[in-house]
């Protein structure tokens, strides 16, 4: 949004004076101020070269009829118009009839004779202006012939029947870095391992050029010749005193012909270490502190909301996590029998997955009794249990009630996360797989051998026997992020309070309907004494230590598994927000999707003296464009390949400070984001790639900035001018009509064809985080900008376009972007409760330079050049700058961002992002040493208050339709 600011500035300034001249031709419209107030340089300057026009001689038409051309001494500007004074009053038709020119090789002007179109300012002076450009360096006659009469009926006297005139010489220049031709496509250059950067540079007309010099736009020159016929140049920038920086290098070339005319010719080139891929995540891209006051109660509402049942995640219900790979294979240790399924998540196993809680040891657990007379016989034997869930189901309700609540925080002075898990009600199938260490005998001689195996089932379920109450289970673990951005969890050992508490749910946990299914010895088949052994003393004396298990299972795998899930799909899918349909195309016409994930890191967890603390980490980061936009004009359409060298953007090599935002969060609570010059130089990388930056700058787009921003006089103005009659009248002012040529044949330009003003960025643009603040401690930023083509088109109304001008812009301009509440000027109710993007733009730090082409299919009208410098020159700071301060004021963003991960009923849920639900302010940031933008977000007080709302309003962040 900021990068179309600084377009439409450019724009803007065209729409108001704008003008042509031959290809190479740059003129600076302003100069560059220097950002130190101490420096002193010369500010940049152009002179295209005083217009001296002679008066005819004294005896101007004793001798008779006589012309005169009214042409500049030092040559004619051979895009030009040129003025012709008769002495005598004159028959204006037989001008019309009898006037021709031709240049000394035989050629005549384009179009039709006589080349050009007459106006008359009276009966003794004509203008004749040529369809299109004049040959540069070449001497003309204009023939007047005999049938040229006064209005007495009188020929002009020979000598005046034959004008000739000499159009001046005009300069041209190309270049090439590291042989990749400057014109048509950007150019990229990869720093690694330090290339020479080769710049070769040919021009013509030398042997009229008195001095020629390079500088830098933001400062700096070496003089390159003052005899200057050899037409061409090598220097390595690389060892000169005008070395490459990392961003965007502008340069150019200035001329001073022998004339006095001054001329400036740019170039530019990208050069730093180029992202590998510019379609993946960015390395450290942006830290986050993740606060204990708004967003992890934010995270374990979600959780409950999950739970709950309330929406899907990737399609799946709380319950399809509780119960997802599935297996009947027993994993090494445990008691290899039974045949039946169970779920994998649950189990003391090492690994993402348990496979079954094997080992519980009982001694004489198992008892085989009966009675001998006096005395009761019995037979004990040692059992091995190995326990696994077979099925689980958590209830979204309970009594009209929710069933699931959470809780993660990281309580204030600590460094570890306090996780509790309430429910009312959990079902739970077992089943049990025993193993009898020692043999069992029986009255009458039966044999239960040793290491028989019997296979039971039972189920579980809590608040069997007891009231539905929430049942509370608190733990402390660790929490870290592993290298595929995932988290694990693990609880602190030894178990017990305070580290892990259970016994609220094992106290209130029944074991019912225990089962025989199976065993190994057919004898134990009949014993229905062992059955009920197992049931009565050895589940019991285990259940505690089950209990605890699942629970750690439910903690440690099964919600992190549902963290996980949302997390990889924040790195595969991301958040996705569709640019509201209120901005200008094509930019309403995009789709984008930020895209996070977690940087390894093994601490997480950080503290806070006075309130609960949070998560802190360093996250890879992308923002992307997602949709195929059909409308939209790509670069590579335009011209394959768009840029020369890496395809790619420029990555900077500082590695943010999250540290930083741990100070922060102490005096300004919330959620804080900051944000790597990376990911912004990805995003205008991803917006330029997918023609989101090609704009078309007419009245739709001004109507359309007036639907949210209101009326601003300035734009009521700008709107008014993009008319061929106005916009020509600045090109070519005293003109009485402007023709053009239409496959050779002339047409007049009507008055009030609509002007539109397309902008085709040839380089990715460049942003730069500054080590510099405003007086409120706002991060300055500074944006880099070339080879923006932009061409000035009329529309006749009959499909097709016509071509004015075409314009090559170089910029660097600082500013500032901050984040405000939308006023909403227009009272839209669909535009209440918006934050808007506020971008402040300095008319101080200002560099910047134009180009205006002159091949005949770039400037096919011949425009003189010298116009646009003379028009736009007063306008830029007075005018455009402060326009567009006024309508990029406030920028209204999207009221909600999409999460495709959450749906409900088929629909896709999504992130609030009203000023009501979610408010998000960027805070001063005094860290020269880490430049970042830092965003805070954060609840407003009237919904969420912490410590005192309930949180159960914080599911008005996420809504489902």
């Amino acid at each position: 949004m900021r990068f179309m600011c600084f377009l439409m500035a450019l724009a803007i300034t065209l729409s108001v004076g704008c003008g042509s001249q031959d290809e190479g031709l740059p003129i600076a419209i302003f100069e560059p101020v220097a950002e130190d107030p101490t420096d002193t340089r010369t500010p940049l300057s152009s002179n295209p070269g005083a217009v001296e026009l002679p008066d005819p001689p004294p005896t101007f038409g004793n001798a008779g009829p006589e012309a005169f051309l009214r042409i500049s001494p030092k040559g004619q500007e051979h895009h030009g118009e040129f003025e012709i004074l008769f002495s005598h009053p004159m028959d204006l038709a037989s001008i019309q009839s009898g006037i021709s020119v031709v240049s000394d090789g035989g050629a005549s002007p384009a179009g039709p004779a006589p080349g050009g179109t007459i106006t008359f300012l009276n009966y003794r002076q004509a203008i004749f202006t040529p369809y299109a450009a004049l040959q540069e360096n070449e001497g003309y006659t204009v023939n007047l012939s005999p049938s040229v009469t006064t209005v007495a009926g009188d020929s002009l006297i020979p000598d005046s029947q034959q004008l000739n005139f000499h159009t001046r010489p005009w300069f041209t220049m190309t270049h090439a870095i590291n042989g990749m031709p400057h014109g048509q496509r950007g150019i990229g250059i990869d720093n690694s391992g330090s290339p020479a950067i080769i710049l070769t540079s040919n021009w013509t007309n030398g042997s009229f050029i008195s001095r020629l010099s390079l500088h830098k736009l933001a400062g700096g020159e070496v003089e390159i010749c003052t005899n200057c016929n050899s037409g061409s140049a090598t220097i390595d920038l690389g060892t000169s005193a005008l070395p490459p920086d990392v961003g965007i290098n502008q340069y150019y070339y200035q001329i001073e012909a022998e004339d006095g005319t001054i001329r400036h010719y740019p170039f530019a080139f990208a050069y730093g270490d180029m992202a590998s891929d510019p379609n993946v995540l960015q390395g450290g891209a942006a830290s986050a502190f993740l606060d204990g006051q708004y967003l992890l109660p934010t995270l374990s509402r979600t959780l409950e909301r999950f739970a709950g049942q309330d929406f899907l995640l990737n399609g799946d219900t709380f319950n399809d996590f509780a119960n997802a790979e599935r297996t009947s294979t027993k994993r090494s240790g445990c008691i290899n029998y039974g045949g039946f399924d169970f779920v994998r998540s649950y189990g003391n196993g090492p690994g993402a997955n348990g496979d079954g809680y094997c080992g519980y040891f009982v001694s004489n657990g198992a008892e085989l009794c009966a009675d001998v007379g006096l005395f009761e016989v019995c037979s004990e034997s040692d059992v091995t249990l190995d326990v696994y869930v077979t099925s689980v189901n958590i209830p979204g309700t309970v009594d009209g009630f929710e069933n699931i609540a959470a809780d993660i925080s990281v309580p204030a002075g600590t460094e570890e996360a306090r996780v509790a898990l309430s429910a009312r009600k959990a079902y739970l199938d077992l089943r049990i797989v025993a193993n009898l260490e020692d043999g069992l005998v029986c009255v009458g001689g039966c044999i239960v051998s040793e290491n028989t195996k019997i296979e039971f089932s039972a189920k579980a379920e809590l608040n069997r026997d007891h009231s539905n109450n929430m049942r509370t289970s608190i733990s402390l673990a660790d929490i870290e992020s592993l290298s595929d951005g995932s988290l694990r969890l693990t609880i602190k050992e030894p178990y017990g309070a305070p580290n892990f508490v259970w016994s609220d749910w094992t106290d209130h946990l029944t074991v019912h309907d225990l089962s025989y299914e199976n065993s190994t010895s057919w004898v134990a088949d009949l014993l229905s004494s062992v059955v009920e052994s197992i049931g009565e003393d050895i589940v019991p004396a285990v259940k505690p230590d089950i209990v605890r298990d699942v629970l750690k299972d439910f903690k440690q795998r099964i919600a992190v598994n549902v963290l996980n899930s949302f997390l990889s799909s924040l790195a595969s899918q991301g958040v996705e927000m569709s640019l509201p349909p209120y901005l200008p195309a094509p930019l309403n016409q995009l789709d984008l999707a930020v895209l996070v994930q977690l940087q390894e890191n093994n601490d997480l967890l950080k503290s806070l003296s006075s309130k609960d603390g949070g998560i802190l980490t360093n996250v890879n980061a992308g923002m992307f464009v997602t949709n195929n936009c059909a409308t939209c004009e790509r670069p590579q359409n335009v011209i394959a390949p768009p840029v020369q060298g890496p395809q790619s953007f420029i990555t900077s090599p500082y590695t943010l400070n999250r540290n930083y935002l741990l100070g922060k969060s102490n005096a300004n609570p919330g959620t804080l984001l900051a944000l790597h010059q990376d990911a912004l130089n990805q995003l205008l990388y991803q917006l330029w790639i997918n023609g989101g930056l090609n704009l078309t700058l007419n009245e739709a787009f001004i109507n359309q900035v007036n639907n949210y921003a209101g009326d601003i006089p300035s734009l009521t103005l700008t709107s008014s001018l993009l008319r061929a009659g106005t916009i020509l009248n600045v090109l070519a002012p005293g003109r009485d009509n402007l023709v053009r040529l239409n496959g050779g044949s002339p047409v007049t330009i009507n008055d009030d064809d609509p002007v539109a003003l397309r902008l085709r960025p040839r380089q990715t643009p460049y942003i730069r985080i500054l080590p510099t603040f405003t007086a409120s401690n706002t991060r300055e930023l500074q944006l880099q900008i070339s080879d923006l083509e932009i061409q000035i088109l009329g529309n006749p109304g009959t499909g097709s376009e016509y071509l004015m001008a075409t314009i090559m812009a170089h910029a660097t301009v600082n500013g500032t972007v901050d984040l405000v509440d939308f006023s909403n000027p227009t009272a839209n109710p669909s535009m209440n409760n918006l934050q808007a993007l506020n971008v402040d733009l300095s008319t101080e730090e200002l560099f910047y330079t134009i180009q205006v082409m002159d091949s005949s299919a770039q400037n096919p009208m011949g425009l003189s050049p010298d116009h646009v410098r003379q028009v736009a020159l007063p306008l830029v700071r007075s005018l455009i700058i402060p326009l567009l301060n006024n309508v990029f004021k406030e920028v209204p963003l999207p009221a909600t961002a999409e999460l495709s991960t959450f749906t409900s009923g088929g629909s896709n849920c999504g992130l609030n992002l009203s000023s009501d639900r979610i408010q998000v302010d960027s805070l001063p940031v005094n860290d020269t040493a880490t430049p970042m933008i830092l965003l805070r977000l954060r609840t407003p007080m009237g919904l969420y208050a912490p410590g005192f709302s309930d949180p159960n309003v914080l599911e008005a962040l996420i809504g489902c339709n």
